[in-house]
């Protein structure tokens, strides 16, 4: 049996192709989204391109300290999923997962989100009952919105001051580390 087409572009005179909108959606791209380009056989491949990546290794070992130290439940995202966690294995079962559609809304404002009440709190993570979210905090490469560190907390629950102190300061740290 041959392998599916796939959907069949032409690239303009200055090399350009369109990603079909279905795809787009499928992948949670909007413009303006960086897109790594490697040749794969004779083929071409994109991937999104998060430079995120680049902060997990030092972004993993801050989590873990605010959790062993705080008892801190705090996760890392790219602008679309999980990309790691720390303080409890309920959150290490998230990691790879979608954002919320909130947690998405929320983090592309590019503003530090910090709830007034217990009642503003939502599910980073659709399907994730034993925590919510009890702050965001946007983490930046070169000026752009990469990602962001959330804070959980438990359903009728708020952040402490020292949680969000901590959070804050390694938001900070790495914000300024990836400054180019």
């Amino acid at each position: 049996m041959s392998e599916a087409a796939g959907t069949i572009r032409r690239m303009d005179a200055q090399g350009r192709v369109t990603i079909p909108p279905d795809l787009r959606r499928e992948l949670n791209l909007v413009p303006g989204d960086p897109l790594e380009i490697h040749t794969r056989g004779n083929g071409i491949q994109l991937t999104k391109y998060s430079t995120l990546r680049a902060m997990l290794v030092q972004g993993e070992a801050h989590i873990k300290s605010l959790a062993h130290i705080y008892g801190a439940k705090c996760m890392i995202c790219d602008t679309d999923k999980i990309m790691t966690a720390a303080g409890s294995e309920n959150l290490r079962a998230v990691i790879g997962q979608p954002l919320s559609a909130m947690a998405v809304k929320t983090l592309r404002k590019d503003k530090d989100y910090i709830p007034a009440s217990y009642t503003e709190t939502f599910a980073p993570v659709e399907g994730l009952q034993d925590f919510m979210t009890g702050a965001i905090m946007p983490l930046h490469s070169d000026g752009l919105l990469c990602g962001g560190m959330i804070l959980c907390v438990r359903d009728g629950c708020m952040p402490t001051d020292a949680h969000l102190n901590a959070l804050r300061y390694v938001a900070d740290v790495l914000d300024r580390q990836y400054r180019w």
